[in-house]
C-alpha cells in the first residue's frame, strides 16, 4: 500500500482569494476522500484578502496548512493601491528585483527558496511524507520543489503546470533579457531532470511545455495530461430549471476576459444590441467576471455586467439557455476550468473567439454551437434559435470529468512510483 501522506505546494491555496487556488483545493478535497492526509504550504494571505469561494472545500482537520510570507519587494511590486507612496514602492521594488533576482521579476514566489525548502523538509521529516505535489504559477515554486528533490531523492514529486512557463504571454516572460531568459530556462531544465511527473490540463499545453527544454541531460519527468474537472458536490443543491420565458434568449458568461478576447466580446455585444433594436425577442447577456469594471460601458437593459459571484454562478447557469465560451488566440486550444465546471448542467456551449481545438471539440462532440464570424453570424444564430432550428441533445460524456476521476489518476501515478 503506497504512502498516502502528501505535501502540496500551492501559492494561493484557500483562504487566499483568486482562481489560482481552485484546481488544487478541489484536488485536495478529493485526495482526502481517497485516503490521503494533506499538508499544504501556501503564501500568507495578503491584507484585505477576501476568503476564497473554495475555502469550504478544504476545511478539514486532515488538511494541515503552513504559510510562508511573501518577499517584501514582491509585495510592493504587486500592490494595487494608487497612492503616490505606493507608486514609488512599485518602482523601487521593480528596480530592486531586477538587480537582485534571476529571471522574471513577476513571479510571486521570488526570494522564498530557503523558506520553502526549510519548511517543506521539516514537514516531510516529521510526518514521514513520501509524496509532494507542486503547482505553478508561480513557477519558482516548482523550481523549489526540484531543489527539494535533491535533498530527498526518494520523494515522489508531481509538478502541475496550470499555465505555460517559458513561452507564457504573461508573468513578464515575453520581455526578458537574454540573461534572464536563460535563468528561467535553467530553472525549468532542472525541473525536467529531477521531478518524477509533470502534468498540465491539456495535451496541447503539455506538448508546448516539453518543447521548451533547452538542456542536454536526460529528462527524468514523465509527462501526463491531468485535465480540469468539475466537483459533483457543487451540483447537488441545484436542479435544472425550466425556461420561464420562451420569448427571451439568455446567455451567460462567467470567467476572465482574456487578453485578446475583448474584441470578440465587444462585437458580440454590438450584434446583440443590433438585434434587440429591431426585434421583439429580447436577447439577454449576463457577464460575471473579475474584469467587470473594464466592461461597464456596455451595460444596458439587455447586457448585464457583474462582478464574480462565486458558487452562486451555478444557479445562474441553471437558468440560462447557453453558456458562452470566450477565448483568445493564446488559449484557443485550451479548455479552461469553467469549461468543465458547467458540464453537469448540460447547457449548450456557445463559442466565440479564434477557431482552435476548443471550437472543434464543441462541434464534433455536439456540446453546443460555434459562431465562426461574430460580426456576420451572430444575428443569424439568434434567428435560428428563435426559429427552433438548433438541435442540442445533451452531453453523454460529462460524467468522465469529475475531480474524483482525476484523483484516481494521481493515485495511479503514485502507485507506479
Amino acid at each position: 500500500m503506497p504512502n498516502k501522506k502528501t505535501l502540496l505546494l500551492c501559492w494561493d491555496f484557500p483562504p487566499n482569494d483568486g482562481i489560482g487556488g481552485r484546481r488544487w483545493a478541489k484536488m485536495a478535497k478529493w485526495l482526502l476522500k481517497s485516503g490521503h492526509e494533506i499538508h499544504v504550504i501556501k503564501s500568507k494571505s495578503k491584507v484585505g484578502n477576501q476568503n476564497s469561494v473554495w475555502l469550504s472545500d478544504v476545511k478539514s482537520n486532515k488538511i494541515h496548512i503552513y504559510e510562508v510570507d511573501t518577499y517584501w519587494p514582491v509585495k510592493w511590486l504587486n500592490s494595487k493601491d494608487n497612492k503616490f507612496s505606493d507608486k514609488l514602492k512599485h518602482k523601487f521594488s521593480a528596480i530592486y528585483l531586477t538587480i537582485f533576482s534571476k529571471g522574471t521579476i513577476y513571479d510571486k514566489a521570488i526570494g522564498k527558496e530557503s523558506d520553502v525548502i526549510k519548511l517543506a523538509s521539516k514537514i516531510i521529516e516529521i510526518n514521514k511524507i513520501d509524496n509532494v505535489i507542486v503547482t505553478g504559477a508561480p513557477f519558482n515554486l516548482i523550481y523549489y520543489a526540484a531543489k527539494l528533490k535533491l535533498v530527498f531523492p526518494k520523494l515522489f514529486i508531481l509538478a502541475d503546470y496550470r499555465d505555460p512557463w517559458l513561452n507564457a504571454v504573461n508573468y513578464g516572460m515575453q520581455n526578458l533579457s537574454a540573461k534572464n531568459k536563460l535563468a528561467e530556462q535553467n530553472k525549468q531544465n532542472l525541473v525536467f531532470e529531477t521531478i518524477d511527473v509533470i502534468t498540465a490540463p491539456n495535451s496541447f499545453l503539455l506538448d508546448e511545455i516539453k518543447a521548451t527544454y533547452t538542456g542536454s541531460n536526460l529528462i527524468k519527468a514523465n509527462f501526463v495530461e491531468l485535465p480540469h474537472a468539475y466537483d459533483e458536490d457543487d451540483f447537488l443543491i441545484f436542479d435544472k430549471l425550466k425556461k420561464q420565458n420562451p420569448q427571451t434568449l439568455k446567455i451567460v458568461y462567467a470567467g476572465s476576459v482574456y487578453l485578446g478576447a475583448k474584441s470578440y466580446l465587444e462585437e458580440f455585444i454590438n450584434q446583440i444590441n443590433t438585434y434587440n433594436s429591431k426585434n421583439d425577442h429580447l436577447v439577454e447577456l449576463e457577464i460575471y467576471t473579475d474584469d467587470y469594471k473594464s466592461l461597464q460601458q456596455f451595460q444596458n437593459a439587455a447586457i448585464s455586467i457583474n462582478p464574480s459571484v462565486g458558487k452562486e454562478i451555478f444557479k445562474i447557469i441553471s437558468e440560462a439557455d447557453y453558456v458562452l465560451i470566450l477565448l483568445a488566440e493564446h488559449n484557443k486550444d485550451f479548455k479552461t476550468t469553467k469549461f468543465y465546471e458547467f458540464l453537469p448542467f448540460q447547457k449548450p456551449y456557445l463559442y466565440i473567439g479564434p477557431l482552435g481545438e476548443v471550437a472543434k471539440n464543441i462541434r464534433e462532440d455536439k456540446m453546443g454551437f460555434v459562431i465562426k464570424d461574430v460580426k456576420k453570424d451572430t444575428v443569424s444564430f439568434i434567428e435560428s434559435h428563435f426559429a427552433s432550428k438548433l438541435v442540442f441533445n445533451g452531453l453523454s460524456k460529462f460524467s468522465n470529468h469529475t475531480f474524483q476521476k482525476r484523483v484516481e489518476l494521481i493515485n495511479e501515478l503514485i502507485e507506479k512510483k
